[in-house]
């Protein structure tokens, strides 16, 4: 290899231009994946919140499936969602606090 040379590499993402390159690395190993659940679950839940008419600031109680993992991060997730508390549950609900 050529000093300067730009080669891909397998499991990089490479950006350059005429004077820097970046490169990238876009393995998703299985703490990232699960960060994505969890950022997915908050949305879905933050939608329903809307759809439901709840204000900005109401409480509610979040009942979740057991999804393995995903409860492991419930303090985040009580945070992001105004949660009081978290109930495991057969599907995906909110209830006003």
């Amino acid at each position: 290899m050529i000093r300067g040379e730009r080669v891909e590499i397998a499991g990089w993402t490479i950006a350059y231009d005429e004077t820097v390159s970046v490169a990238l690395d876009t393995e998703i190993d299985a703490e990232l994946e699960l960060r994505g659940q969890v950022y997915e679950l908050i949305h879905t839940v933050n939608t329903m919140r809307k759809d439901a008419g709840l204000e900005l600031t109401d409480r509610i109680v979040l009942t979740l499936p057991d999804r393995g993992d995903v409860l492991g991060h419930k303090d985040w997730i009580k945070a992001e969602t105004l949660a009081t508390r978290i109930e495991v549950g057969e599907a995906l609900a909110i209830t006003k606090a």
